[in-house]
């Protein structure tokens, strides 16, 4: 950072990274780890890199029990990454959602009604759930049946 204004940035919040050396770069969406100010240097930031992809979704709806929010609410959802993340994850406010929330959450032109399953880390400002869309609960379901039929044969 190196300009005659402070940054407001801290530890924790979320932050959209882009390549400036040219225009279509995408944007990417990191967190700040740590923060360092040098003298006579600037400010200087550590940023875990979170998704080379993000998408914006919205919950405009949450089945399971009353919440006491406004919806619809924004949130992200960053794609899944070979090697690094199996599973897509959804960044959410902190406070608002729990682990076993049946959700629906819009993405572009597609609803999904999913469960969040586990909060895998709370970075700060945010929230990062993994989640099970309602089709892959019902595949768990049924497996789980399954197994359950062998200990009877």
């Amino acid at each position: 950072w190196d300009a005659e204004t402070t940054s407001q940035a801290k530890v924790g919040e979320l932050v959209g990274l882009r390549d400036m050396r040219e225009d279509d770069n995408p944007w990417m969406t990191g967190v700040i780890k740590w923060m360092e100010c040098r003298p006579k240097e600037g400010l200087f930031c550590g940023v875990e890199l979170l998704s080379m992809e993000t998408l914006t979704c919205e919950i405009d709806a949450v089945v399971s029990r009353e919440l006491n929010h406004t919806l619809p609410i924004k949130g992200l959802m960053l794609p899944d990454v070979e090697g690094l993340r199996e599973d897509p994850v959804l960044i959410l406010p902190l406070y608002i959602f729990i682990p076993g929330d049946d959700i629906n959450v819009k993405h572009g032109d597609t609803n999904e009604n999913v469960t969040l399953s586990t909060l895998d880390e709370c970075l700060g400002s945010f929230a990062h759930f993994n989640f099970k869309t309602a089709k892959e609960a019902e595949g768990v379901a049924v497996k789980d049946e399954f197994a359950d039929l062998w200990g009877t044969l």
